[in-house]
């Protein structure tokens, strides 16, 4: 990695302060993470660390990916396909993805 590429990486966040003296400060500050959301609903997923993958991963089906009401409602649909309730038509398509994949 050259210098200069190494000033003017993206990842850093540039802010500019003025100083009680008048001089001006440049500080550099990382830029966050965004924070994870469902696929389906965009709800905002809880219990999933921004920086360690491994410290916080959920173990469940689909977890990380799926709230917890939408991985319910697949779990509910998977089952009733499965039983012959409700046809694969039938289900809502940004649901029919993961319930196609579902495997009890």
């Amino acid at each position: 990695m050259t210098m200069r590429s190494r000033r003017t990486s993206s990842a850093v966040r540039k802010i500019k302060r003025r100083t009680m003296k008048g001089t001006r400060v440049l500080y550099k500050r990382r830029k966050t993470k965004p924070s994870a959301v469902c696929a389906v609903c965009g709800a905002r997923l809880g219990g999933i660390g921004k920086g360690t993958k491994t410290r916080c991963r959920p173990e469940r089906k689909f977890g990380g990916a799926l709230c917890h009401r939408c991985t319910s409602e697949i779990i509910k649909y998977s089952t009733r396909v499965s039983t012959g309730v409700v046809s694969i038509e039938d289900v809502p398509l940004e649901y029919k993805k993961y319930v196609e994949g579902y495997k009890k």
